[in-house]
């Protein structure tokens, strides 16, 4: 999990119904209810730890199963609680937008003006953006130690899977 991704991810191909690697999966994770917790539904768990071991870049662990030909397809998501995601998608979301504006006001300025202040306020959410990336990959790094933990108690419970990508 050394990915520079800001949430890695995972494919495991294993035999079974979606029924019954839930039911695996459950009872595998609540062997650890001490340090985390889980949210069930059929074919979907979130795996995180528990509010008193859990800080800002605490992950989680997001599982989809899929039924196919050969079994089930285990998805698996890494990814900081929804509220630092968010916080995230925003912010590049932000940038983004006003960028696109910015760019329209710096072509217009220099088809009419010869200005091109917009120009530059582009290069600062350019700028402010690398760095939103930057504090990313700086709390994904906070959260490797934990990351690792759960992703540990998985291959524990089920074997390994695909490498992360």
């Amino acid at each position: 999990m050394t990915s520079i991704r800001v949430r890695p991810r995972f494919r495991h191909q294993v035999e079974g119904t979606a029924k019954d690697i839930n039911t695996k999966l459950v009872e595998g994770f609540k062997k650890h209810e001490d340090e985390i917790h889980m949210i069930f539904l059929p074919h979907y768990l979130v795996v995180e730890y528990n509010p008193d071991l859990r800080h800002y870049w605490s992950p989680q662990l997001q599982l989809s199963l899929e039924e196919n030909e050969e079994g089930v397809l285990v998805r698996g998501l890494y990814g900081p609680h929804p509220n630092v995601w968010s916080i995230f998608f925003y912010g590049y979301a932000s940038m983004g937008v006003l960028s696109t504006f910015l760019c329209i006001i710096g072509i217009s300025q220099a088809m009419v003006q010869g200005q091109y202040w917009a120009f530059w306020a582009m290069g600062a959410c350019l700028l402010i953006a690398t760095v939103l990336y930057l504090i990313a990959q700086f709390g994904q790094k906070i959260g490797a130690e934990q990351t690792f933990e759960i992703h540990h108690i998985y291959t524990d419970i089920m074997g390994h899977p695909e490498p992360i990508h």
